[in-house]
């Protein structure tokens, strides 16, 4: 989809300052475009080109919206607060105690807001489509998907379409992203003295999807439709060199999910119809 005449000069306006630059620059545009639609519309090299250029153009809005939601998790990972971390059950009561202690004028709901506050944003792009994850407070949560939305709408006039996962997995980029809690023994150093504490944290890992893989080495021929291996008498009519390809085909697609998985387990599992199969 080609963008709007008016973007890439709002995407300008950004770095350059020159206004009458900015007005040459739109007037270039629209011979640009007209031209294009007047006078070469049966060529296809011309075509070609003017999708290019387009592309070009689209990929640096594109850069210009990630630089800045780059920024923004930068300064939310910087302005995260040292003390209100992931709570536990030892001391959710200490902490409170120590909110009201302040004299805050903070109820018994925003307090437990304020212990949970610390969440984590994470950002990925694949194509025209954008994946952004938070987990934490379902509070900020919330107000941040508010204040993205209309940042995009307001300040890039970007249209953005934003679909809600309500899941705690989604398949992205060949991966199933899962949240895992992580649980640390950490140990707290008070005026009493030492004492020993859980700390739980809740990370996104990569899960390989180990369903399209056994659908993929059906596809090749490596097991039935029930999932065992084919014997070994189905590979005698295939030539050297197809063999050869399947194998190269499958161990480079075990080789791309093998380093970035939690559950490299199933991926083992997975390694042994091969050798069956041959």
């Amino acid at each position: 989809q080609n963008l709007h005449l008016e973007t890439p000069v709002r995407l300008f306006r950004r770095r350059i300052r020159d206004v009458p630059f900015l007005h040459l620059l739109r007037l270039v545009f629209h011979v640009y475009k007209t031209s294009y639609g007047n006078f070469f519309q049966f060529r296809s090299r011309k075509q070609k080109e003017r999708r290019s250029i387009d592309m070009l153009l689209q990929n640096l809005y594109t850069y210009e919206v990630d630089s800045i939601l780059l920024i923004l998790w930068t300064r939310i990972h910087k302005l995260q607060p040292s003390y209100f971390v992931s709570p536990d059950q030892n001391n959710m009561i200490r902490k409170k105690r120590r909110i009201f202690k302040y004299k805050s004028q903070l109820t018994a709901i925003s307090v437990n807001h304020c212990l949970i506050r610390s969440f984590g944003i994470h950002f990925g792009r694949y194509k025209n489509k954008s994946l952004i994850v938070f987990h934490g407070a379902q509070y900020f949560v919330k107000k941040w998907i508010h204040y993205i939305l209309i940042f995009f709408r307001f300040h890039f006039h970007y249209p953005t379409e934003l679909i809600q996962l309500h899941t705690s997995c989604v398949f992205f980029l060949g991966y199933i992203s899962t949240i895992q809690s992580v649980s640390k023994d950490v140990q707290v150093e008070t005026m009493m003295g030492y004492c020993n504490s859980i700390s739980i944290e809740e990370k996104i890992y990569p899960k390989i999807p180990i369903s399209l893989l056994v659908k993929l080495l059906e596809k090749e021929k490596f097991r039935d439709s029930t999932g065992h291996p084919v014997s070994k008498l189905a590979w005698a009519v295939l030539a050297d060199d197809d063999i050869l390809n399947r194998f190269v085909k499958i161990w480079n697609t075990f080789s791309l999910y093998h380093s970035a998985s939690i559950n490299q387990n199933g991926l083992r599992r997975l390694r042994y119809i091969p050798r069956l199969s041959c």
